[in-house]
């Protein structure tokens, strides 16, 4: 298969892949920020967590919305 015969519809798998990962190394650092601002009393990494599960949320759409098109 060359470069110039590729299938368009490749790309827009390809990026909706890459805003589902995005999607999910964020929730994941926004879950360990909040769990270690639980654990250690810390309202600024609870809130940092929060803020990046949010974040995620949107990659989530984001992501959605590029399967969908």
């Amino acid at each position: 298969m060359s470069l110039t015969g590729t299938d368009p519809g490749l790309q827009i798998e390809r990026t909706a892949l890459a805003w589902r990962r995005t999607a999910l190394s964020t929730a994941a650092l926004g879950l360990l920020l909040v769990r270690l601002g639980f654990s250690h009393d810390q309202p600024l990494e609870v809130a940092a967590g929060a803020g990046a599960l949010l974040i995620a949320a949107g990659f989530a759409a984001r992501s959605i919305r590029h399967r969908h098109t």
